[in-house]
């Protein structure tokens, strides 16, 4: 399950059985730099797995690719 931690400026990856989630995007401290999230408040994907995120606060669509080459 993927979630939007707004009050924390991230998102997390929260896996069956995990205790806690994985910061997949962002960080606990707002900021716009390209690594950084204000406010984030809405998540999707297409179909190329890339995750798409309403960073509100900052007033922007930011896309990460979440799919790994190794």
């Amino acid at each position: 399950m993927f979630i939007a931690d707004t009050d924390n400026h991230r998102i997390l990856l929260w896996l069956n059985g995990a205790r806690q989630g994985r910061t997949i995007a962002g960080n606990d401290t707002p900021g716009n730099s390209d690594y950084q999230l204000n406010n984030p408040s809405q998540i999707r994907f297409d179909s190329a797995n890339n995750l798409y995120v309403v960073d509100t606060n900052n007033s922007r669509i930011q896309r990460f690719n979440l799919v790994s080459n190794g």
